[in-house]
């Protein structure tokens, strides 16, 4: 068997359409896995079983960041060719009319700077310099519309889901689908995906039995959008991601924690922050931080007890987190027992819950 983070996974597992959507988010498929050091126990279960898996005094902490409708497909006024443009992040705001936005482009050979864009019908952009060895660009956007820019990007941008969801091409759905259905603060350029199959409904179950939650904020980055090579290593750090931890969710996690409750973070990216957050030198609440945090075995976790995550592309700093938590030969096995069963894959696709036991 492969180690956990090289298995190979077929395109027919890759979910093209959520594995449950609208109020049935919480059908999908869920693995139980249960870990003693090498020693594991998969069960198989539903989403919605979680009022039932879950312990009186656990706490779900949730990653609340909104996706941004930021890819649009650009006409280049120098040539009229085709340009596919990501806006990643604002950098500075120079005038009102003026924004500089960090991107990704392809094809990137086209762009000089200086070119004119047209990335849609009240938006335009000027090409500036690269950065980060050419891998991404930055651009002056402009509009010509009265309206909040970041308005007019939710109105008139497309949802950037992954590229291998339908070759990155989203429709009218993914406005809804590829959104929490508690997310409310814009700053992503893709969904925390493990939260995708909470409901409000579930949620509130969950708190009657005693299961509290909270939320967190980190932006999700680029690195869903560029080739494994680039996304990061030990070696050569993650992408920057920005996050802030609340006085009130830092409350409650600390009163977690003396009452003996575990700590379940929701996503690869709560636990980043969650995980960067402790290893501050004197954090503070209510702050913006920015975490390059790379989680691979061995790895001591200060604050995270358990996971729920989605099954995640060989290869990546995901893979590298998730078996930090659960132990490379149980995840490795976990993997098997879902490829060979009726889970579906990757961000649309069904979850897991990991709990270490031992």
């Amino acid at each position: 068997m492969k180690p956990a983070f090289e298995y190979d996974l077929p395109s027919s597992k890759i979910a093209q359409q959520p594995t449950a959507a609208g109020e049935q988010r919480a059908d999908a498929r869920l693995l139980h896995l249960s870990t003693t050091g090498e020693q594991s126990l998969i069960r198989d279960r539903f989403f919605r079983e979680l009022p039932s898996i879950l312990r009186p005094g656990d706490l779900l902490v949730l990653n609340n960041s909104r996706v941004m409708h930021t890819r649009f497909f650009a006409r280049l006024e120098r040539t009229g060719a085709g340009v596919e443009v990501l806006l990643l992040g604002r950098l500075s705001t120079d005038e009102v009319e003026s924004q500089r936005w960090s991107a990704l482009a392809k094809p990137m050979r086209k762009l000089k700077a200086g070119d004119s864009l047209n990335l849609s019908p009240s938006l335009r952009a000027i090409v500036g310099e690269r950065i980060d060895d050419g891998r991404r660009i930055v651009l002056d956007v402009f509009t010509n519309s009265a309206d909040d820019i970041h308005a007019i990007i939710e109105r008139e941008g497309l949802v950037p889901i992954p590229p291998y969801i339908r070759q990155g091409v989203s429709d009218d759905e993914d406005r809804k689908n590829y959104q929490n259905v508690f997310a409310d603060t814009a700053g992503s350029v893709a969904a925390p995906t493990a939260g995708l199959h909470f409901t409000k409904a579930l949620l509130d179950e969950l708190r009657l039995k005693g299961v509290l939650h909270t939320f967190i904020t980190l932006h999700v980055g680029a690195a869903s959008f560029l080739p494994l090579e680039l996304q990061g290593s030990e070696q050569s750090p993650v992408l920057s991601e920005d996050y802030l931890i609340s006085n009130d969710a830092l409350e409650i996690i600390e009163r977690t924690r003396v009452q003996g409750g575990r700590i379940i973070a929701v996503g690869t990216t709560t636990t980043r922050a969650l995980e960067s957050f402790a290893r501050e030198a004197e954090p503070e609440a209510d702050v913006w931080y920015s975490s390059r945090l790379f989680i691979a075995e061995p790895f001591d976790f200060k604050y995270v007890n358990a996971l729920i995550t989605n099954f995640h592309q060989p290869g990546t700093t995901h893979m590298h987190l998730v078996s930090a938590i659960a132990g490379e030969t149980p995840l490795a096995q976990a993997y098997h027992h879902a490829l060979g069963g009726d889970y579906m894959f990757l961000s649309y696709g069904d979850g897991m819950f990991i709990e270490p036991v031992g």
